[in-house]
């Protein structure tokens, strides 16, 4: 058995010794001595109550099947029945809490419902509605059809992402994170990790979960409470310091790293990048700067990473347009001889026997010394043009072996 006092204004369960509301600051309105609640909660996980297919809630939300499953509860999906629209409802069974559980629950859900319901945008969830009854707190949200980046690792080869594919997913957290930084007050997320990015299967990603998220508040010293994912959580948010937008961009950076290495933080032993992926230089530098333990020496706003993140983008690009002609180049060569072959045969109808007896000379000359040239430029390092020419020389072998054959 252990006291608390819920708060009046949100409900958050305090402490019987506080006289301030940890969740909203609000100061409570009985003393501790006079009108503590007492509530006790059943420590067996095995009674938690799960809602069957076909359930109505509140007179509105008809319940389909269960999609996720948490330390504080469950996550449905659901058919608005009063707008035909499929929605998730996220529910906290309160029955299924310990009391410090229930406390970091009610802070969660305070948290999500306050920020959530004043904030709109295309990579973020949206809250539709909230509600309690006796023994569960609901949210209802969009319904986001896939997986989060983290299960998303796990299906795909090496559990790392293609370069270009982490580019664009932190440019869009960049936004989105840009988005919550020029509130006012500014939200901190506080918990950037592939755990709480959802992908679907069109590639569109969420940032989702704001049960950690805060408000930054000028001049505070430090975070109340030191809350975030090992790895991922600026080394600030262990008391160190007041939380930031500084603290977000090194999470950004803990889980651009992770998409690009398919390792987790704590499983790398120094801040250096794997060894064995491809990263380019610039990139390096970017993640290496926003992982800076010292918070000064990191990016000041996700605009300047965004910045940065698009130039490396560009500058793949172009890249990739450069390695595309080196390609047609080197098919080009390769096909040489074709072109020079099918020109003796125009020199011919023209009678003009010189050109034609060039022509015809030149042909296998070019493809012979085409065949030496290709193991040099692999040599030299000069694989595309190389790879370029022997497609060109595979496809006139085999297109005019089966001539000859014939």
């Amino acid at each position: 058995m252990e006291t608390f006092i819920f708060c009046e204004i949100c409900g958050a369960a305090n402490d019987s010794q506080t006289y301030y509301c940890f969740a909203c600051h609000e100061r409570l309105a009985v003393t501790t001595d006079a009108l503590a609640t007492t509530l006790s909660v059943s420590k067996d996980h095995s009674q938690k109550s799960s809602f069957l297919h076909g359930t109505l809630l509140n007179h509105r939300y008809f319940i389909t099947n269960l999609i996720g499953q948490g330390g504080f509860g469950r996550v449905y999906k659901a058919i608005d029945t009063r707008l035909n629209l499929v929605v998730a409802i996220k529910q906290i069974d309160l029955q299924a809490l310990t009391p410090r559980q229930i406390i970091e629950a009610t802070d969660c859900y305070n948290r999500e419902v306050q920020l959530l319901s004043r904030l709109q945008h295309d990579n973020l969830p949206r809250l539709y509605d909230y509600f309690r009854d006796n023994e569960n707190w609901y949210m209802v949200l969009s319904f986001i059809e896939g997986e989060t980046l983290e299960a998303y690792l796990h299906t795909v080869q090496e559990h790392r992402l293609p370069f270009k594919d982490v580019l664009n997913i932190g440019i869009t957290l960049c936004d989105v994170l840009e988005y919550l930084h020029t509130q006012r007050p500014p939200v901190i997320f506080r918990d950037v990790k592939p755990d709480n990015i959802m992908r679907t299967p069109s590639g569109h990603v969420y940032l989702i979960d704001f049960g950690i998220a805060r408000h930054y508040r000028e001049g505070q010293p430090r975070d109340t409470r030191n809350l975030g994912s090992p790895g991922y959580a600026a080394p600030e948010q262990y008391g160190l310091a007041q939380t930031t937008v500084k603290s977000d961009i090194y999470s950004l950076g803990a889980t651009l790293k992770t998409l690009l290495t398919g390792k987790e933080p704590y499983e790398e032993d120094s801040g250096d990048l794997a060894a064995d992926v491809a990263i380019p230089r610039r990139l390096q530098k970017t993640l290496m700067c926003m992982l800076e333990l010292d918070v000064g020496k990191r990016p000041a706003t996700t605009e300047k990473v965004k910045a940065s993140l698009q130039r490396i983008r560009g500058d793949h690009r172009k890249q990739a347009r450069r390695h595309l002609i080196t390609y047609m180049l080197g098919l080009l060569l390769g096909m040489m001889p074709f072109f020079l072959f099918h020109l003796t045969r125009f020199f011919s109808t023209l009678d003009a026997s010189s050109l034609f007896l060039t022509a015809f000379c030149l042909a296998p000359l070019f493809f012979f010394a085409e065949v030496v040239a290709i193991p040099v430029l692999y040599a030299t390092g000069k694989n595309r043009i190389a790879t370029g020419m022997a497609i060109g020389l595979v496809f006139l072998v085999v297109a005019y072996g089966q001539r000859w054959l014939i």
